[in-house]
Formats: C-alpha cells, sequence, structure tokens
C-alpha cells in the first residue's frame, strides 16, 4: 500500500511479474553475456573453469551477427539500489532500466548482452576474432594442445598466456608466438588493461 500512495509499483510484485513474463518467452529470448574485462581474477575463477578455461576476445564492431541480424546489444547498468517502475503508465525508459540493472555486487562482471528472439546462431569469421587468452592453469591433457588450436585458428587472431600479476590483483596477458607460418609476436604490453577488443566473451 505505502508503494501504491506513492503510485510506484513495489519491487517484490514488479519482479514476480518479470519472472512470470520471462518464465512464459523463455523460448523466444536468447542471451549471450560477454565481459569488457580479460584481467578480472573474479570472471576467470567463476567462468574460465578456475582459470583452467579459455578467453576468446571479439571485435567490438559485430554488425554483422548483431545489428544485422535484428540482435540488441546491450550494456548492463549497476546501481546500489532496486528500480521501481511507475505504476501509471509507465515509459519504456522506466522498464528496461529495471530488466538491465545489477547490484553493485556485480560491477566487476563489466557486462554486456547480445539479445535474441531466435535460436539461430551463426560462426564468427576471419578478423572477428582478435585475440585467444589461454588461462595459467590451462591443461592441455584435458583441453588440447595449444599449438594445435593455434595452428587451427584464424589468420589474424593473437594468442596470450594468462599470468597473475605480480603488483596487482589481476591477470596480465603474455604474448605467445603462434606456430603458423610467417605469424609474429604481436606488440602488446602485457598489461591486460591495455587491450581495446571489447566485449570479451566469458
Amino acid at each position: 500500500m505505502f508503494w501504491e500512495r506513492f503510485g510506484k509499483i513495489p519491487t517484490s510484485y514488479f519482479e514476480h511479474s518479470m519472472r512470470e513474463m520471462l518464465g512464459e518467452q523463455a523460448d523466444l529470448h536468447h542471451v549471450c553475456s560477454l565481459s569488457a574485462d580479460p584481467g578480472s581474477l573474479a570472471m576467470w575463477s567463476l567462468y574460465a573453469e578456475r582459470h583452467a578455461g579459455i578467453v576468446f576476445g571479439i571485435s567490438s564492431s559485430l554488425d554483422r551477427v548483431i545489428a544485422d541480424k535484428g540482435r540488441d546489444l546491450i550494456k548492463m547498468a549497476y546501481s546500489p539500489r532496486r528500480s521501481h517502475t511507475p505504476i501509471n503508465n509507465p515509459k519504456f525508459e522506466d522498464i528496461v532500466s529495471s530488466m538491465w540493472t545489477k547490484g553493485t555486487d556485480w560491477e566487476h562482471q563489466q557486462e554486456w548482452r547480445i539479445i535474441s528472439e531466435t535460436g539461430t546462431f551463426d560462426f564468427l569469421e576471419c578478423g572477428e576474432v582478435k585475440e585467444v587468452i589461454f588461462g595459467y592453469r590451462y591443461d592441455p591433457n584435458v583441453s588440447g594442445d595449444k599449438a594445435e588450436h593455434m595452428r587451427r585458428a584464424f589468420r589474424d587472431t593473437k594468442f596470450f598466456d594468462a599470468s597473475p600479476s605480480p603488483t596487482e590483483h589481476r591477470i596480465m596477458s603474455v604474448p605467445i608466438i603462434s606456430p603458423a607460418a610467417n605469424r609474429q609476436s604481436p606488440d602488446r604490453s602485457t598489461n591486460s588493461g591495455d587491450h581495446n577488443q571489447a566485449p570479451l566473451s566469458t
């Protein structure tokens, strides 16, 4: 009643309604979550097999597989407060802010989402996979030989080994040389903060 007096939908009611709606449309919407920070210890630990997995750095311009296919690219927002939606004639921006906002506990994710209304998928092409980072606990006996992965990768892809920073609570990306013919090791800083390809898949 308190929120109704002020023309607001209570958070619990709004969340319940949203969950029902999303449940009904679960087969109609598909989400691909990405991160813009390849150096996050938390992201590597939670989403890359505890540093044994691989991070793929993709181009920040992917109109071919996003806009051209009717998909949306959304940057998540983070706030310590929950959004409240006006009960009388809510505007689109009032509703969408609630759908794409997380608590500040998740701010380290630096998340972007690709939203699609279809279940179709596309393979990335040459030039769209900018870099591959192997976790510092990567096990070739489990995930395959690095050299073999690099030989089969796209021509313009650059390769890195992840390594814990000796001075910061972050992961560095150390350039490695691909065995592919005529491929040169990229002249890049090992500080992961220097990476400009975003968002990065996790």
